[in-house]
């Protein structure tokens, strides 16, 4: 062979290999901007079920507080964060994007509701806002949440 063909083989080589390496680095960001957004909304959910949960004790006896108010801010916090993530397929789906932002503002209204109940201290009030807003959380879900 000669310099200059071996030369020109190596030279297709290394584009070759640089061109695979690159399209590699670009699957696995995508793959890992998914993933970091995957694993930002599993963490609000979880922030808002177990705020949730924390709230709904505290409805049986209308003992509300100071940690009723910090747990129904960190639900508005992570329902605002939850609101705006979502998967591509999701996201591709304008209709579905646009149902599930509008329960989620609902959901959202409602919690600043309790929160407004929360200050004045109408217990009665919070106690029928947290009932409202257990039956939108749960149908969001039966629309939403996969279940697999």
């Amino acid at each position: 062979m000669t310099r200059r063909l071996t030369f020109g083989m190596l030279t297709v080589a290394m584009i070759t290999c640089l061109t695979l390496s690159f399209s590699n680095t670009q699957i696995v960001r995508a793959e890992s901007k998914h993933h970091h957004e995957h694993d930002l909304l599993e963490k609000s959910i979880k922030t808002m079920s177990s705020a949730f949960k924390a709230i709904r004790r505290q409805t049986r006896t209308k003992s509300f507080g100071v940690s009723t108010q910090k747990q129904i801010e960190k639900m508005q916090t992570a329902a605002l964060i939850a609101m705006h993530q979502s998967d591509d397929d999701f996201a591709n789906n304008k209709q579905m994007v646009i149902e599930y932002r509008s329960r989620m503002a609902n959901a959202i209204k409602k919690m600043l509701d309790i929160e407004l109940a929360l200050l004045k201290g109408d217990k009665d009030d919070v106690v029928t806002m947290i009932n409202e807003l257990n039956a939108i959380v749960k149908d969001g879900h039966s629309k939403f949440r996969d279940d697999d």
